[in-house]
């Protein structure tokens, strides 16, 4: 519910009042709404008590791959990864499917445990408190190169723009891409809603090089591959390319009088030559042909025939290139008889390392790139059938479209991108990583957060994930090939925050190890004592050691001796009550490896959140 004003003091009321007007005198233009409205339940959780993960499963321990389930709020499993990756590793790519808040069906958004339907008088407000935490936490997650896809239709569209341009900057914002979804709506009484909306912004669009330069950001484009047959010729291959029947400026005589000529071209020899033998005079008021070319009787008593650009509009035309370019690259062009008379095209030859060889013939791969398209169809249909194949039954509605996904995230420059979804729902964007990596070779890894409302996270998003990752159905059937991806699933828990806050970094370096494990990619468990905790790699070359009590020389001395009995990369984490580590501490860690403070960051970023959120 709303603030009960009739039970505020004329004092009170007067702070308010006044507080508003600061906020309308600061802002010239933008998105206001009611902020005073009840404070949704995870955060007045995060006032109490710091949140932290339990891990519940990992398979797949030998793969460098990470796909990391979180089970949970996702205000709190998003602050969790601010608190996680606070020593530079970000998130590249983000994708959402928030809800929709329609005020019907299945959007009906919830806010503290209650549905929120269209005849709350706060329905946009509570949307929009909830949204813009989640968005702010994420915007400090992405790396400065990286980007966010927002799904929505037009029942927050509007608000979410004005929201996302305060949050990330307008001048940040990418673009809007319509999905057609391609469904028929036959209930519909004015119009049938068959597209839904995706908003793109990136984290900085821009950056100053080291000459103080200012450059834009490549943030993402569409790929694709060619695929072309190979021609053989004198132990070089080429394919067939675009012909030089048309160019130039107007791409007629009269724009281009330096790029008409005649072609000369023998049949039987396969020999030909261009030669310009038209009055440029006449060339410059006439549209005749018979009046501007002579033909070359050397070549035409030879069994020459004449090729000549063919008119555009009615009027004459001209070739791409000029003459001089034509008669130097004549062993580039391919002539060949068609239909209609002959075609002029280019032998695009091409290198070794682009070609394959299929069943003995040789074929052209080449990557091209091009900005996306603003329109894509992608049917919302294929995302029930494919969840079905994995799950063999529906168990959710209105899932996302796998192909729609995996086109998003292709977009992004990065194959071994880091991508986020904290509103993982069926699971979808997960499948659509390994897919995409399956496809091209990526090595993305994905990390999904979801609560477990309806029981969407045991029985949706965990059985989903976990098939697509180990190729086994929950009923014991094949789906896929295993893939080499490990699959850690976590849940949110709670410790209480303590008044000292001392106690409180005492507390919670107890529960940091998944945290650490996550910031720098070591997930399998070693050792753990009641003093220390260490974890690797699959292949034991990196190593994250966690020394987790007060200064104990005893202790400390078998925790050295522990680091010292392995090789390779090495992490060390030790408590410390500030950012500073003790000298007598770093004079026995070995010279091989890294020391980093815990857990006064960690604790920091938690407090920091909480205080911002409590300032809106």
């Amino acid at each position: 519910m709303a603030n009960d004003y009739s039970k505020y003091s004329i004092q009170e009321l007067t702070r308010y009042i006044n507080e508003l007007q600061k906020q309308l005198a600061s802002k010239k233009y933008g998105l206001y709404w009611d902020k005073s409205i009840e404070e949704e339940d995870a955060f007045q959780i995060m006032k109490n008590h710091i949140p932290f993960l339990d891990r519940k499963e990992f398979l797949n321990k030998q793969s460098e791959m990470s796909t990391i389930l979180i089970q949970g709020d996702n205000l709190h499993s998003a602050s969790l990864l601010n608190m996680a990756l606070p020593y530079g590793k970000k998130i590249d790519v983000v994708y959402i499917d928030p809800p929709y808040n329609t005020g019907h069906g299945d959007s009906v958004f919830t806010y503290n445990d209650k549905s929120v339907n269209k005849d709350d008088g706060f329905y946009h407000s509570k949307w929009l408190n909830q949204i813009s935490r989640r968005l702010s936490l994420l915007r400090d997650l992405m790396d400065d190169k990286g980007v966010i896809f927002i799904s929505i239709d037009d029942n927050e569209l509007y608000n979410l723009k004005l929201l996302c341009d305060s949050i990330f900057g307008e001048k940040n914002f990418l673009g809007n891409i319509v999905q057609n979804k391609g469904n028929a709506q036959n209930d519909a009484l004015d119009l049938q809603k068959n597209h839904e909306y995706c908003l793109v912004y990136c984290k900085k669009r821009f950056y100053v090089k080291k000459n103080g330069k200012v450059k834009e950001i490549p943030h993402f484009y569409e790929t694709k591959v060619e695929t072309k047959a190979l021609i053989e010729e004198n132990g070089r291959y080429y394919y067939i390319g675009s012909g030089i029947t048309t160019g130039g400026e107007g791409g007629t005589l009269k724009a281009r009088l330096n790029l008409g000529y005649t072609i000369y071209y023998n049949p039987k020899t396969h020999d030909f030559i261009g030669i310009e033998d038209y009055d440029k005079e006449i060339a410059k008021f006439s549209d005749e042909e018979n009046e501007i070319y002579t033909d070359n009787e050397e070549y035409i008593t030879k069994g020459y025939i004449t090729i000549r650009p063919p008119k555009k509009k009615g009027k004459l035309g001209v070739w791409t290139w000029e003459l001089k370019k034509f008669n130097s690259e004549k062993d580039t062009i391919l002539i060949k008889k068609t239909s209609k008379g002959y075609s002029i095209n280019k032998k695009m030859f091409v290198e070794n390392s682009d070609i394959k060889i299929i069943d003995g013939k040789h074929f052209y791969f080449k990557e091209t790139k091009a900005p996306l398209k603003s329109i894509l169809d992608f049917s919302s249909a294929a995302g029930s059938s494919e969840l079905i194949k994995v799950l063999t039954k529906q168990e959710f509605n209105n899932p996302k479209n796998v192909e729609f996904i995996k086109y998003l995230i292709k977009s992004f420059p990065k194959k071994d991108a880091l991508v986020l979804d904290i509103y993982a729902g069926s699971g979808t964007t997960a499948q659509s990583v390994m897919e995409l990596n399956d496809e091209d070779g990526g090595t993305r890894q994905v990390i999904l957060c979801t609560n477990n409302e309806n029981n969407i996270c045991t029985n949706v998003t965990y059985p989903r994930t976990k098939t697509v990752v180990t190729g086994i159905r929950p009923n014991g059937t094949k789906y896929c090939e295993p893939r080499n991806v490990n699959f850690l699933y976590y849940v949110v828990d709670f410790m209480p925050d303590s008044n000292s806050r001392d106690q409180a970094k005492y507390n919670l370096v107890e529960k940091v190890d998944e945290l650490l494990c996550i910031n720098e990619g070591l997930y399998c468990e070693i050792e753990r004592t009641d003093f220390c905790s260490h974890y690797s790699n699959a292949n034991s070359t990196r190593h994250l050691f966690i020394y987790s009590e007060l200064f104990n020389r005893e202790k400390f001395s078998s925790f050295i001796n522990l680091i010292k009995s392995y090789s390779g990369e090495k992490n060390i984490y030790v408590y410390s009550n500030n950012y500073e580590i003790d000298d007598e501490i770093l004079s026995q860690v070995p010279s091989d490896a890294l020391v980093k403070p815990i857990p006064s960051k960690i604790y920091e970023i938690y407090k920091t959140i909480v205080e911002e959120f409590k300032r809106n």
